[in-house]
């Protein structure tokens, strides 16, 4: 491997004889932006739009375990007999054990 073609992840610059990092950030997420937006001002920079969708995807989480056992829950009781609630009735063979 060609140590020459890879690209620094961190650029000095030499200012008044003292050495400085330059900070690469990265641009901020097109869902951050967008929040941001259409926030209606109420969201001020990337790190409030962040935050906002990570207590987004953790309620979302917590809704659909939430429904997801309360539906498990309701279905233990008898589960599947509605299905055969209207079907006709059927004569039972004789050596039939149950």
């Amino acid at each position: 491997m060609s140590w020459n073609n890879l690209s620094p992840k961190v650029i000095f610059e030499e200012e008044d004889g003292l050495w400085q990092a330059i900070s690469l950030e990265t641009p901020p997420s097109k869902l951050a932006q967008w929040l941001i937006k259409f926030s209606g001002g109420y969201i001020k920079d990337e790190r409030q739009a962040n935050y906002i969708l990570v207590i987004f995807v953790v309620l979302a989480f917590a809704l659909s375990g939430f429904w997801l056992l309360k539906e498990s829950d309701s279905r233990s009781n008898n589960p599947g007999l509605e299905i055969f609630k209207n079907a006709p009735p059927v004569a039972v063979p004789a050596n039939f054990k149950q």
